[in-house]
């Protein structure tokens, strides 16, 4: 049997315009919790994109989350 390659592509989205506790609530169930599991797992490789109406909520609400973010 051949050894297969599994590539991961990790898109995270907000549209425009979207309400702050949206934003909030997705942070707190879901980016957070998943960059802290890239932290206790660094030997996982993948891609990560984050469009550019979450990074401006980052930016401005969590910057903490974008330098976490630049550390991997």
């Amino acid at each position: 049997m051949h050894p297969v390659t599994l590539l991961l592509g990790i898109h995270n989205h907000q549209p425009v315009g979207n309400f702050g506790h949206v934003f909030r609530l997705a942070y707190d169930r879901c980016y957070r919790p998943f960059l802290d599991l890239l932290e206790r797992h660094p030997r996982i490789r993948l891609t990560l994109h984050y469009t550019g109406p979450l990074l401006d909520w980052f930016e401005k609400e969590e910057p903490d989350f974008l330098d976490r973010l630049a550390k991997l």
